[in-house]
């Protein structure tokens, strides 16, 4: 996967030469990939706290190299979420980033610089983070409430389950909520350039 996500790199970038500034271009790809990597990493502390069993089960899953899955396990908290949310996000900042800059930048007229995107990717980020969080929640309390009804609401095992379905769920919310909110920015950046002709 991230051999892919690095070949649409270099294919954006190569058509982004002809470009006034490609230096710009780089910017908007770098705060992009720096906006995904600080959530990534914000989220990781976040849900290896909330469920330690979910958070090394997405590890199992999704690591390909064995002894990165132990020297994860082996790691504090904190610096097992530092390593994975690096990990887990800095392509989505790239695959996200590259879109954003060639729209920003590529053709005739006037182009956007990273600058004056800061602000809606704060936004796109805050989306992400807010539809994330409601949707684990979400997730919780309706697991939460279905376990009460079938068994003893103090039931520890149970609650940990709905801890790891919480976390699952808001981990697969974000990458969704990112895509769409990439899409936005997008959008944005064609909006706000046609409005400056």
């Amino acid at each position: 996967m991230h051999k892919i996500m690095c070949t649409i790199f270099l294919f954006v970038s190569h058509i982004a030469k002809p470009m006034h500034e490609p230096d710009e271009y780089l910017k908007i790809v770098g705060l992009c990939t720096g906006a995904a990597v600080t959530y990534g990493i914000t989220a990781c502390q976040i849900s290896i706290r909330v469920s330690v069993e979910q958070f090394h089960d997405q590890v199992n899953k999704q690591a390909l190299n064995p002894s990165a899955k132990n020297l994860l396990r082996s790691l504090s908290p904190t610096n097992a979420g530092i390593l994975w949310g690096l990990d887990t996000s800095w392509w989505m900042g790239i695959v996200l980033g590259a879109p954003l800059a060639f729209t920003a930048r590529y053709g005739s007229w006037p182009q956007i610089g990273a600058s004056q995107l800061i602000m809606p990717l704060g936004v796109a980020v805050g989306t992400v983070a807010t539809v994330s969080a409601l949707s684990g929640c979400a997730a919780f309390g309706l697991k939460s409430f279905a376990s009460a009804a079938e068994r003893q609401p103090h039931d520890t095992q149970a609650r940990n389950m709905n801890k790891s379905i919480a976390v699952d769920r808001a981990h697969s919310m974000a990458y969704k909520t990112a895509v769409v909110t990439g899409i936005g920015l997008c959008g944005y950046a064609l909006y706000k350039r046609h409005a400056m002709c």
